[in-house]
């Protein structure tokens, strides 16, 4: 069985998008939340070529990871690593 360990990246849900606003000079940045975020980094892939290590998935293809009986997925959280 192939093996995959992941992590959770909740930072990279919103993103910062710089916006003109009417009567003021210059732009402003204005967070907004991401449609589809890769939020999930790959830290680690044995036997498989599939994914590559700092490679993110989206929310459907680590479901499809999981759901699967092809890999072992372990998914763990940005903060508990370091």
């Amino acid at each position: 069985m192939n093996k995959i360990m992941m992590e959770y990246w909740d930072d990279r849900l919103k993103k910062y998008v710089d916006v003109k606003i009417k009567g003021l000079p210059g732009r402003r940045r204005k967070e907004v939340s991401v449609k589809d975020p890769r939020a999930w980094r790959v830290v680690s892939v044995e036997n498989s070529t599939e994914f590559n290590p700092n490679q993110f998935l989206n929310k459907k293809q680590v479901d499809a990871l999981c759901k699967g009986k092809v890999f072992q997925v372990t998914i763990s959280t940005k903060k508990d690593r370091y």
